[in-house]
C-alpha cells in the first residue's frame, strides 16, 4: 500500500488517499492526456502524459462518500477565494471572476441563506474537481512515485496523476454534483411553479446563476472527453466534434428555457439588476444582497461588450475555451 496526496489546483487543499501498484493490462492505463491552453495562442492544447500505475486501496462507499464530501466542505468553508481564482485560471477576461467572487462576497450573517449558498458552492466545485485532473504535488512527487517497483527519475513530468485512481476518485464526486444538482433544480422548479412572487426572488436568481456558472463547466468538460477520446484513439474527430456540438446544443435549450421561465415569473415584479438605484431594502431583506446585486448590475454594464461577443460564440470544438461566461452571460444581459 502506497499513501499518496492528490490536488485539484495550485492552493486548494490535498486529498489523501491509500493506493497500490497494479501491472496494468492495459497500456491506456500508463498515460493521461490533459488539456492546457496556449499562453500565446489561446488554443487548447491536448498534451500526453506518463500516468504511474496505481488504484484506489480499497473502495468503500459511505466511508468514501463521506471523505470527498468532507473534502468539497472545507473548500467551501476556508478556500473560497482561492477556488475562485483558481477555476478562472487562465483567463484572460475577468468578468467571470468578478462575477463570482460578488456571490462568494455575500456575507451570510446579514441574512443570506447559508445553506443555499453552500449548495451552490458545493455544485461548482465538484463540477470543477470532475473537470479537472486530480494531480501529485510536486513536492510530494518524488517520494511517493519512488516507492513504485519500476521508477525513473525523468518517468513523470510536472502534474503527474494516476489515471486509474483519479477516474474511481472522481466517480465519487461526480455523483456528489449529481446529487446537488438534482437539488438546486428542484428547488427552482419549486419557486418557479410557487405563488410566491419577489420574496423568493434572490433564492432563485442565486441558483439559476449557479447552474449557470457549473453548466460552463460540464460543457467544456464535454469536450475534453472527447477531445481525449480522439487522442486515444476511440473514435474520429468528426464523431467527437457532432457528438460535443450536439450536447452543447441540447443544454443550451434547457437553459433558455430555464431563463425564459426565470423572467416570465419575476420580470413585473423584480428587477434589481436593471433598476439598482431604486431602494430595494422593502423586496429584499438580505442587506449583503443588495450590495451584491449592485455590484453585479455595474459589472454587467462595464462588460456588456464581451458579455454580448459571448452570447455569439459559436458551437465548435475549436470554440470550447470560449463557452467561459457564455450562458451566464444569457442570463444575465435579459433583465437590461
Amino acid at each position: 500500500m502506497i499513501k499518496i496526496q492528490l490536488t485539484p489546483g495550485w492552493g486548494l487543499p490535498w486529498l489523501e488517499v491509500d493506493v497500490y501498484e497494479f501491472k496494468p493490462s492495459n497500456p491506456e492505463l500508463l498515460r493521461q492526456f490533459q488539456h492546457l491552453k496556449d499562453a500565446k495562442t489561446g488554443q487548447n492544447m491536448r498534451v500526453e502524459k506518463a500516468s504511474p500505475p496505481l488504484g484506489l486501496q480499497n473502495i468503500d462507499y459511505i466511508e468514501d462518500v463521506t471523505k470527498y464530501d468532507t473534502h468539497v466542505k472545507q473548500i467551501a468553508t476556508h478556500f473560497m477565494p482561492i477556488f475562485v481564482g483558481r477555476y478562472y485560471a487562465g483567463e484572460k477576461e475577468e468578468f467571470a471572476k468578478q462575477m463570482f467572487e460578488c456571490l462568494v462576497n455575500i456575507d451570510p450573517a446579514q441574512g443570506t441563506e447559508q445553506k443555499l449558498l453552500t449548495e451552490v458552492y458545493y455544485l461548482i466545485m465538484t463540477t470543477y474537481i470532475v473537470s479537472h485532473t486530480l494531480t501529485i504535488p510536486e513536492e510530494h512527487k518524488v517520494e511517493i512515485l519512488s516507492k513504485l517497483s519500476n521508477y525513473g527519475p525523468d518517468d513523470y513530468g510536472d502534474k503527474t496523476s494516476p489515471r486509474l485512481a483519479n477516474r474511481q476518485i472522481k466517480h465519487f464526486y461526480a455523483r456528489l454534483q449529481r446529487e446537488m444538482m438534482k437539488m438546486l433544480l428542484g428547488r427552482l422548479q419549486n419557486m418557479l411553479e410557487g405563488s410566491r412572487g419577489y420574496d423568493e426572488w434572490t433564492d432563485a436568481f442565486i441558483i439559476v446563476l449557479g447552474l449557470a456558472i457549473a453548466t460552463e463547466g460540464i460543457l467544456k468538460n464535454v469536450n475534453s472527453i472527447l477531445d481525449s477520446r480522439v487522442g486515444q484513439g476511440d473514435c474520429e474527430m468528426s464523431f467527437a466534434e457532432e457528438s460535443a456540438n450536439e450536447a452543447v446544443r441540447r443544454i443550451d435549450g434547457c437553459f433558455d428555457i430555464i431563463i425564459e421561465l426565470f423572467q416570465k415569473k419575476y420580470a413585473r415584479s423584480c428587477n434589481p439588476i436593471k433598476d439598482c438605484k431604486n431602494d430595494w431594502s422593502a423586496k429584499i431583506t438580505q442587506p449583503g444582497m443588495i450590495t451584491c446585486l449592485q455590484k453585479l448590475s455595474s459589472l454587467i454594464q462595464d462588460k456588456r461588450n464581451f458579455l454580448e461577443e459571448r452570447t455569439r460564440v459559436a458551437v465548435s470544438m475549436h470554440n470550447w475555451r470560449q463557452y467561459t461566461s457564455r450562458i451566464t452571460a444569457r442570463f444575465l444581459l435579459s433583465f437590461l
